[in-house]
């Protein structure tokens, strides 16, 4: 077998198959290492070749030439990156280059496939690729489980379809694409019974696949193919009546037609047991809710407006950023960095879009990425591309041979469903689809298959010009091969630190919750179960550091390792484990990212070595958060920052005032601090620019769960306050910055209520609120402005959250009531699968205590609920507010609810049936599943901490008419 043969037998199902989570977080990342390498091979023995020959005979064609020049525009994009970013060229010479690898490939296929047997065993392998894919896909839909990465979990079927590729919309790109090809080999004379059998297996399987992935584009290249077929159909029927008496004739249309009504058949089965009846294959769903309702779900007006906005606002976002840069665009690979920051800029400049806020690190839109990135000509050139391509396919096809028309027009139709996806996601990106395209184009155009004189040519070199072009070719592939293997290295140890470092994340809790039982019951024998903790922490955290400083040395680009190498330096409790475990490792780092030392130098003569060391560190820290914002523009890196210079801020001024302290010292530290604080305000402001509206989609920007949004990690303008208030002494220009976070937090809740949608701007409220009540008795004049400033500033959104309670108790009820049907029928098809025969009594109990606690939640006195938690914040210093988090109403009030369910479990021995049971009575209580009582009781709280700045005032206002009546 041919050396090329064997390895891209070998490299195209390596790249559609080859995942797993141990190594990266992206599929995607090891796949483009593997074909770089595979291009880099294929390369050296091409070149070697020729080497031997002495020259060279290469077949090329306008579109290979037109892809030449695209990936010219690509490398002269990058102008403009190291103007605007310097520290983003290395990342943008990797994506040229390796798009320099795609033309190599393209050149290579177009002139390699020069006989039918090749391009059919190349479409072969592809199939086999996705029959897999298809079959995992299926296992990953009922299981949630994956024979390459093990779990793939979602709370909807749908979202578990990863399989080998880890998106269900790009496995359905994947399938659809290779259904032409698997209907070529059924329909093809020559193949064999096996054949034919295998091609209808892998049509069967991919048309379930797409049938439940309910990918709507997908569902829509099937049009597009369908006009193409047409098309094929009036060239090919139209102008020769041979080749229809030849289909009609009688032998070849009995076969066709068995053929087709047997695939109808399959299909018309496979819809009626998806659709029909309840069976194994609909998880036991009533008549038409399996497919039907998801289909209609995913087609509602609603969502699809919804969709649509969002990917408007990055299609919009990609505008933006070709205007600063309309020639050459903003550098290739780029959008990566510049989508997120100018994605806030759309949202905020129209506020209809807030809520459509997403951290977009693609532009959903192939096409529009490309102008974003390589300008107007880079765009230009694909597009003329294209333009070229469509005409050169039928005028092409009138031209073939009949016996290679089957072929060309296969190799068309695969290409269709990845162009139409192109317009709504970025299946460029994504191996194996783009590899398929990739083939199917240059089959489509290479030596086999172009009929069409004037756009094909040969380009002959001999020896004196092979060699430096050769060299040059070479290099500049392996430097792909580098950075690709770069990339990949570095995320492969940025899985294992992240991983590592999560896992010592849940190891303290553990740790704590031992130490409190230990401390309660002084048992001995737990005293060793403590000491396996902490063996584990060490040997995570050692993992974690060494993990994630390698990543930054594989890859210097890689934003998320300094960041979360930061967390870890950042965090009191993981830097003191960390320097236990690797003292001299630590102190290398930390020498090595620090931008302070003359300044640390001059506080040795004040502070002790640990206060210095802590100092030291969060110094590190800081640089490592600056290393991460050059490359990584998640405001998530901004807000670390925030909380860094709090620290660092706070530490400081505590410096400044103690004795001792020189007064040239007392200057340094001063300017020092006015630098911290203005960087601070910056990260701050910046922070909340860049999340806009986003909680509509991501709870961690704001959580409707009370209790999760007073803690660290639940609302980032609860955060910034925070960080800010304990940053020293809170003077009137802090003060003035929380001013701004909280007109911006009630500017953006104001823009989501008028839109539809939910924003509570309660951070700036209750801080504001509990500043007026904790100053009210010595400083009565400044509590009242505060007062009059927080009834004036927030009376618009107070009566519209008043209104939206008074008229929309019904529409809560309503909702709950959903949840309620909801839960009760998880409940029940639970356990009836289980066979216990206690579905109806339980249920029913819990559909009692379930009304029981709505009612008692409905009547509950919000406003007690709120004067006695900011009662409580006002007695406590502002560092101590984040340990006096809210409590939830709605979980207080539906635990009983959960053990109503459980109570009829007590004689059942299978403890799995009784966690299944006890996480569906949790959804009541998960935020994503259960939003509307949530929201419910926030607006209540928001009402009634507004109602109680109203009472103060008052009450302040009452105290001076006595005051003066006194007098």
């Amino acid at each position: 077998m041919d050396i090329m043969n064997f390895l891209w037998l070998i490299t195209t199902p390596l790249v559609s198959l080859f995942a797993h989570l141990i190594y990266t977080d992206s599929y995607s990342v090891p796949k483009h290492f593997f074909l770089s390498f595979s291009a880099l091979i294929t390369f050296i023995v091409l070149y070697a070749r020729a080497l031997r020959r002495k020259n060279i005979t290469m077949y090329c064609t306008i579109f290979h030439l037109f892809f030449i020049l695209f990936w010219t525009a690509s490398l002269l994009s990058i102008i403009n990156t190291a103007r605007v970013n310097p520290y983003l060229i290395k990342g943008s010479l990797d994506v040229s280059l390796y798009l320099l690898v795609y033309v190599f490939l393209s050149v290579f296929f177009s002139n390699y496939l020069e006989q039918k047997e090749k391009i059919e065993n190349m479409l072969f392998a592809f199939l086999i690729a996705g029959v897999i894919v298809a079959a995992n896909g299926l296992l990953n839909y009922y299981t949630g489980y994956d024979i390459f990465v093990g779990l793939s979990p979602g709370l909807f079927y749908r979202e578990r379809i990863r399989s080998t590729i880890g998106n269900v919309i790009f496995v359905a790109n994947f399938l659809n694409m290779l259904m032409p090809i698997a209907l070529y080999f059924y329909f093809r004379k020559t193949s064999s019974n096996l054949m034919k059998s295998f091609a209808f297996v892998s049509v069967t399987l991919f048309y379930l696949v797409l049938l439940v992935g309910n990918v709507r584009s997908e569902y829509l290249s099937w049009i597009v193919q369908l006009i193409f077929m047409t098309l094929f159909g009036l060239l090919e029927f139209g102008k020769r009546k041979r080749s229809l008496k030849f289909v009609l004739s009688r032998e070849i249309f009995k076969e066709k037609l068995t053929q087709i009504l047997l695939i109808t058949v399959v299909f018309v089965i496979a819809g009626i047991l998806f659709v029909g009846f309840p069976n194994i294959l609909n998880h036991n769903k009533r008549m038409g809710e399996f497919i039907l309702t998801s289909l209609s779900s995913r087609f509602e007006t609603k969502v699809i407006n919804e969709d649509l906005m969002r990917r408007k606002v990055a299609w919009l976002s990609a505008i933006e950023i070709w205007k600063d840069h309309k020639v050459f665009g903003q550098g290739v690979g780029t959008y990566r960095f510049f989508g997120g920051p100018t994605v806030a800029k759309v949202c905020n400049k129209v506020p209809k879009y807030r809520a459509a806020w997403q951290l977009f690190d693609t532009v959903h839109n192939d096409y529009l990425q490309v102008l974003a990135e390589t300008g107007l000509v880079g765009f230009g050139l694909m597009i003329t591309t294209f333009v070229l391509l469509v005409i050169y396919v039928f005028k092409n096809y009138e031209k073939l041979p009949a016996e290679k028309k089957a072929v060309f027009m296969t190799l068309v139709l695969t290409f269709v469903p990845f162009a139409v996806q192109m317009f709504f996601c970025y299946p460029v990106q994504i191996l194996p689809n783009s590899l398929l395209a990739l083939f199917s184009i240059s089959a489509g155009v290479g030596r086999y298959l172009n009929e069409r004189e004037g756009t094909k040519f040969n380009v002959k070199m001999s020896l004196k010009s092979l060699v430096p072009l050769g060299i040059l070719l070479l290099i500049l592939l392996t430097s792909s091969v580098y950075l690709r293997a770069s990339r990949f290295l570095s995320a492969v140890y940025l899985r294992q630190g992240k991983v590592a470092l999560n896992s010592v994340m849940n190891l303290y809790d553990i740790k704590r919750y031992k130490d409190r039982e230990n401390s309660k019951a002084k048992k001995a024998d737990n005293i060793e179960t403590s000491s396996s903790v902490d063996d584990e922490i060490r040997n995570d955290l050692l993992t974690a550091l060494v993990s994630l400083y390698n990543s930054i040395k594989f890859d210097h680009s890689n934003g998320l390792s300094y960041y979360f190498l930061s967390h870890l330096l950042g965090n009191d409790e993981t830097f003191a484990s960390v320097r236990k475990v690797k003292k001299d490792f630590v102190e290398v780092i930390l020498k090595e990212y620090n931008g302070k030392f003359d300044l640390l130098k001059r506080l040795e003569e004040v502070l002790t070595e640990n206060e210095i060391v802590d100092l030291q560190r969060l110094y590190s820290s800081l640089d490592l958060l600056n290393h991460s914002e050059r490359f990584f523009a998640d405001p998530v890196v901004q807000l670390a920052k925030v909380e860094k210079l709090s620290k660092i801020i706070k530490k400081l001024s505590e410096v400044q005032i103690k004795q001792g302290v020189s007064s040239e010292l007392r200057s340094i530290l001063k300017a020092e601090i006015e630098v911290l604080y203005t960087a601070l305000s910056r990260s701050a402001l910046r922070t909340i620019y860049e999340y806009s509206g986003g909680w509509v989609l991501y709870f961690r920007i704001k959580n409707p769960d009370i209790e999760i949004a007073t803690r660290i990690g639940g609302d980032v303008y609860r955060e910034l306050i925070y960080y800010i208030g304990t940053s020293g002494q809170l003077d009137s220009r802090k003060i003035d910055l929380i001013k701004q976070i909280s007109d911006f937090e009630r500017e953006v809740c104001l823009d989501l209520e008028s839109n539809g949608y939910w924003g509570i701007p309660d951070a700036g409220l209750i801080f504001f609120t509990v500043l007026a009540e904790k100053q009210a008795s010595t400083n009565k004049e400044w509590s009242k402005q505060i007062l009059r400033s927080v009834l004036d500033d927030y009376h618009k959104i107070y009566d519209k959250i008043a209104k939206k309670l008074r008229e929309g108790e019904e529409f809560f009820l309503r909702r709950t009531t959903d949840l309620r049907e909801s839960v009760s029928t998880l409940l029940w098809e639970s356990l009836h699968k289980s066979q216990l025969g206690i579905e109806d009594k339980t249920v029913q109990s819990f559909r009692k205590a379930f009304d029981e606690a709505i009612r008692k939640f409905i009547s509950y006195d919000f406003s007690r609920y709120v004067h006695l938690y900011i009662s409580e914040l006002s007695k406590a210093e502002i560092s101590d507010w984040n340990s006096l988090y809210a409590t939830s109403p709605w979980k207080y009030f539906t635990s009983p609810v959960v053990f109503s369910a459980l109570n009829h479990l007590q004689s059942v021995g299978d403890m799995s049936i009784v966690g299944r049971i006890f996480k569906i009575s949790q959804l009541m209580v998960d935020p994503f599943y259960a939003t509307w009582p949530f929201l419910y009781e926030r607006y209540q709280i928001f009402k009634s901490t507004y109602e109680y700045a109203q009472k103060l005032y008052e009450s302040l206002l009452k105290s001076d008419t006595k005051e003066v009546f006194t007098r």
